[in-house]
């Protein structure tokens, strides 16, 4: 008896999803060739290749593979996907390229896929792990990708983005070599921006020049900012979260700019200020506080200030 099972769900748009796991067998296909589904998951699942799935994938737009122990040929053949994970490379890498259809993607990179895949004209979300050149040209081929997420990556600079003249969304996270990101003041169409774990980070200025920047997330940088005089000429900006130490604080320019609904910053060592003084300069402002909170460590505070209004 063949060793396998297909479980079927429903998601919340209505679709029909389909996960398969254990061993392959012809009898799945058979099997689900009755089935009406347009996802197709495989979910630590051992096969050959993808081969025997042929006869059903011109039917899937939305094709999902983790924890596959098997060969990547087939794949090629599942042309009509708009979404795709892959969540670690398979071997021998393939031509990705060929989802002309594509427009969100899940990718663990593998140098020998085609560069040509960021070119991909539907392509607009996109998270990419463990990308390995040294900056993000190729990735800046894009004309259509609108969120960008690149994780783990050895990147040591962003030039290349501000080719993307779509992007609106952009999170660059555990980058530990990347020291460069003056490519960002290239990006006017960027409206979240978030940053992490990319300790090598130097100077945060290009972050200022982000005129059109409604959401801000800076996290485990050792790098500082001189002010934050220009939170307040950001016309767009709804919420910032900042790690990054700040030697000097306009509390008035920051609560002046009535588009903030949330606004978290780390100050600096020695640095004090008491919530009514917070509450005061809110008001000369024209701003009611709803919420104030404080985080350690009390050498550099973290201050968290939320608005009614």
């Amino acid at each position: 008896m063949s060793d396998f099972k297909i479980i079927e769900v429903t998601n919340n748009d209505g679709s029909k999803a389909v996960s398969l796991k254990g061993d392959w067998s012809a009898e799945i296909v058979e099997a689900l060739k009755s089935l009406d589904f347009s996802e197709l998951n495989f979910v630590g699942f051992d096969l050959p290749d993808f081969l025997g799935f042929s006869s059903i994938s011109k039917n899937i737009s939305r094709l999902a593979i983790s924890g596959v122990d098997g060969k990547s040929h087939g794949l090629e053949n599942f042309t009509e996907i708009r979404s795709l994970l892959l969540d670690e490379p398979i071997k021998p890498a393939f031509d990705i390229s060929c989802y002309k259809k594509l427009e969100e993607a899940t990718l663990t990179w593998n140098k020998k896929y085609p560069a040509d895949f960021f070119k991909l004209p539907r392509l607009r979300k996109l998270k990419l792990r463990h990308f390995d050149e040294v900056d993000c040209v190729v990735i800046g081929e894009s004309s259509s990708i609108e969120e960008l997420s690149v994780l783990e990556s050895k990147i040591h600079k962003l030039d290349g983005l501000q080719n993307i003249r779509s992007l609106k969304k952009l999170i660059v996270a555990y980058a530990r070599n990347l020291e460069d990101i003056t490519a960002l003041s290239g990006l006017g169409s960027l409206e979240s921006l978030h940053i992490e774990s990319c300790s090598k980070i130097s100077d945060l200025s290009s972050i200022i020049k982000l005129k059109g920047l409604k959401k801000l997330h800076v996290e485990k940088v050792k790098a500082s900012f001189d002010n934050l005089d220009w939170v307040g000429d950001l016309s767009d900006l709804s919420y910032v979260y900042n790690e990054a130490e700040v030697v000097d604080i306009n509390w008035y320019n920051v609560f002046a700019n009535k588009t903030i609904r949330e606004f978290t910053t780390r100050t600096h060592e020695g640095y004090t200020i008491t919530d009514d003084e917070l509450v005061s300069i809110a008001s000369q402002a024209g701003r009611m506080i709803k919420v104030i909170e404080r985080y350690p460590p009390k050498k550099k505070p973290m201050i968290t200030v939320e608005f009614d209004n």
